[in-house]
């Protein structure tokens, strides 16, 4: 993956630098353009790449052999997320991201020091959004430039993509709002915002550029759910257990804003009563870092913990086991599942 990403950053960042430098000059103001560029700084100094790396590996996989051709659909498939990220940091209320402020509140910030008047939050937030809404044009910009013969499949995948995490998101948003979620809806959530949108179209999406006929989508979608979920569930335990300096984001903000997880569902469903009634106490409020300790310590004593960690090892050991029953080369199923592995011991 490291070479991957020493080929494909340098591609990100041109692009982006490019676009950037294009939509400034529209302007003459150096507040605006200020935090555009910022916006810029966010997308090319970190993240993990994932997502065009699954379909950079399955165009390989499946006898792909112009990947320079094809970089600008893995540069889309990266500012992609990163369009739902920044809209992602609102809506979640979230303040950091990778390390860094996210652009909404370097918006509010840079606002509230230049003495702006209005509701400079509400301005904040809607700035950002037309900044991802800037990045998602990119996205369909680059995907439109494709001259693959499989551009009408690239697209049937991809607007599928779209419509699958916005959904997820619909019900992530849905549920911060019901005093009980429910499993189900905790796992329809996971698949459709996780699994499909991270794991199981970037596979197709880069198969598919290599052979339209490639004959192995459910494979995919078997792989991609299992290594979804453990993913998800992963990314839960490091909200509860991470620390800052190291998830690079704001810890336990998923309890702040009433959200949802295996880990809060199986709180709620096998706690003792004393651990249910403190739990419901705070959930949803802002945490003081007595009642952080205390949270962290309720999920370990109610073995909502050990529980989950024991779902995220299922899952990767499952994802794990398809690629090696798969009809895939050794070679090939070998990049795959030093991929898992890879994700299995993230700590961020």
């Amino acid at each position: 993956m490291e070479e991957f990403k020493e080929v494909f950053n340098p591609v990100l960042n041109e692009f982006v630098d490019k676009k950037t430098a294009e939509f400034i000059k529209h302007t003459t103001d150096l507040f605006i353009k200020d935090f555009v560029t910022y916006s810029k700084n966010l997308i090319t100094g970190g993240g993990k790449r994932i997502r065009p790396y699954l379909a950079y590996l399955s165009y390989k996989t499946f006898g792909g052999g112009n990947e320079d051709e094809e970089m600008d659909v893995f540069v889309a498939l990266e500012l992609f997320h990163n369009f739902l990220l920044i809209h992602d940091d609102i809506i979640d209320k979230s303040i950091v991201r990778r390390g860094q402020k996210t652009i909404h509140e370097y918006v509010l910030e840079k606002l509230s020091k230049d003495d702006r008047i209005g509701d400079l939050k509400h301005i904040a937030n809607s700035q950002a959004i037309v900044i991802g809404d800037l990045i998602f044009s990119w996205v369909l910009e680059l995907l439109i430039k494709s001259k693959n013969k499989s551009l009408s499949y690239l697209f049937n995948y991809f607007f599928k993509n779209v419509d699958e995490v916005i959904i997820g998101q619909i019900i992530d948003g849905d549920t911060s709002t019901r005093k009980r979620a429910g499993l189900k809806l905790i796992e329809e959530k996971t698949t459709l915002k996780t699994a499909y949108y991270s794991f199981i179209r970037p596979l197709q999406i880069g198969a598919v550029l290599a052979n339209p006929n490639y004959g192995m989508e459910k494979l995919f979608e078997d792989f991609g759910t299992k290594l979804g979920i453990a993913f998800q569930i992963q990314d839960d335990l490091l909200d509860i257990i991470g620390k800052p300096d190291e998830i690079k984001k704001t810890p336990l903000l998923d309890i702040e804003e009433h959200r949802y997880t295996f880990f809060t569902n199986y709180l709620q469903e096998n706690g003792t009563n004393e651990q249910q009634e403190y739990f419901n106490s705070v959930f949803g409020k802002k945490l003081t870092e007595p009642n952080q300790k205390l949270l962290r310590a309720t999920f370990e004593k109610s073995g909502a913990i050990t529980y989950g960690k024991k779902l995220i090892n299922e899952n990767f050991n499952k994802a794990k086991d398809i690629i090696r029953n798969s009809n895939l080369e050794n070679d090939y199923k070998q990049n795959f599942i030093e991929l898992v592995v890879l994700i299995e011991h993230r700590q961020s």
